[in-house]
């Protein structure tokens, strides 16, 4: 039998046994029932852990797939897709949406798309990103990581992600634009 050995570190009210273990990152409580005492060998079968890991496994592709499907139902265009990654590039330029990111990280999703080019006065700039972001519905105006670019970036639970959250972060980003568009773009 494939499994890890333990001992009994103490027993609970009505012979209840707890101890906490790592496996492979996942940290698992196990509870043992029955009349165990201290000292006493038990095991664990580590293949219960792998199955659950498969199962959330499982769980990230439907969410990936929904996400998938969600956008087609809002008739946002799919451009590009990494199924490795578990990401999207989409596009619906109408509505100002162009190589946004979508990507499922769990137990997250953010959402990404380059606004512009950080300008040469900056100072100014933001601190009037930082009151824009106090107006936004959803999300927020950042910078990324080499504070070359300004960012449009939400992130959004996937555990109970509906399309109605989905579709708000996105709309979030199209309100931004068409309330804020002209006044970012003087800045460059």
């Amino acid at each position: 039998m494939l499994g890890f050995r333990y001992w009994v570190l103490g027993t609970g009210f009505a012979y209840h046994t707890f101890f906490i273990f790592v496996v492979a990152r996942d940290l698992a409580m196990v509870v043992i029932t029955g009349p165990l005492s201290k000292g006493q060998q038990c095991r664990f079968d580590p293949t219960l852990l792998t199955e659950s890991n498969k199962e959330k496994e499982n769980a990230m592709e439907d969410k990936f797939s929904l996400i998938k499907e969600f956008l087609q139902e809002m008739s946002i265009s799919i451009i590009k897709e990494d199924a490795a990654e578990e990401l999207v590039v989409v596009e619906d330029e109408e509505n100002g949406i162009k190589n946004m990111v979508i990507d499922c990280e769990a137990p997250i999703v953010v959402l990404e798309q380059v606004i512009m080019k950080v300008p040469a006065n900056t100072e100014i700039f933001y601190k009037r990103l930082l009151q824009l972001n106090r107006e936004l519905v959803h999300g927020a105006f950042v910078l990324d990581s080499d504070e070359k670019y300004i960012i449009f970036r939400d992130t959004l639970q996937l555990e109970n992600l509906d399309r109605n959250e989905l579709e708000g972060s996105i709309h979030a980003l199209t309100l931004a634009l068409s309330e804020y568009g002209a006044e970012l773009l003087e800045y460059v």
